[in-house]
């Protein structure tokens, strides 16, 4: 099975290594051939998820074509599992590029459908100058978590200090582990915010 982008300028590029190479703004990837099928055991897994988690990723080359596999997406919105977005917290260069938190939600609702999340998890935390000038060289940029666009497509926004700052930024993997528990005790009733 190979990921195809097709780019706003019409041209597709072939391969998820590649994708990002082009800098052209993607409109939609997909898989060819179109017809692949899930494993027995993804299935399984999905139907008997307390919580299906999508991401952190890079949204068109990891995320999405997980969820373009007939069978998937419509076995996480028939899961009783909370279902649950991390957004990165910096765009990626080729991929994402300008993208607010909701563009990255858009872009997942357009491949799959708007029952594939109820929740979204955004990061507050403070990058500092040294790290944003190196990823400035890399054209990526702190993602915008722009919540009321969000909630006004109908989904729960949780925005948190999460980065782990060292030489690169990433999610601190015990803050959203910690926050993604939480979302599910509170999800069957027994947890409240902390």
């Amino acid at each position: 099975v190979k990921l195809i982008a097709e780019h706003v300028n019409g041209e597709k590029t072939i391969g998820e290594s590649e994708i990002p190479k082009k800098k052209v703004k993607i409109k939609r990837v997909f898989l060819d051939p179109s017809g692949c099928k899930p494993s027995y055991e993804a299935i399984e897994a999905i139907e008997n998820a307390d919580a299906v988690i999508l991401g952190p990723g890079s949204l068109y080359t990891s995320i999405i074509p997980n969820l373009l596999v007939p069978g998937i997406s419509s076995a996480i919105v028939n899961s009783k599992a909370v279902k649950i977005y991390v957004c990165n917290i910096m765009t990626q260069s080729g991929e994402t590029d300008g993208y607010s938190a909701s563009d990255h939600v858009r872009a997942l609702i357009e491949h799959t459908c708007p029952e594939i999340i109820d929740y979204c998890i955004l990061n507050s935390s403070f990058i500092p100058d040294y790290l944003l000038k190196k990823y400035q060289e890399e054209d990526a940029h702190p993602v915008e978590p722009d919540v009321p666009n969000i909630e006004g497509m109908g989904y729960k926004c949780i925005v948190r200090d999460l980065a782990s700052l060292g030489e690169v930024v990433r999610h601190d993997s015990d803050k959203l582990a910690e926050l993604i528990l939480e979302i599910i005790s509170l999800e069957k009733g027994r947890g409240r915010w902390i």
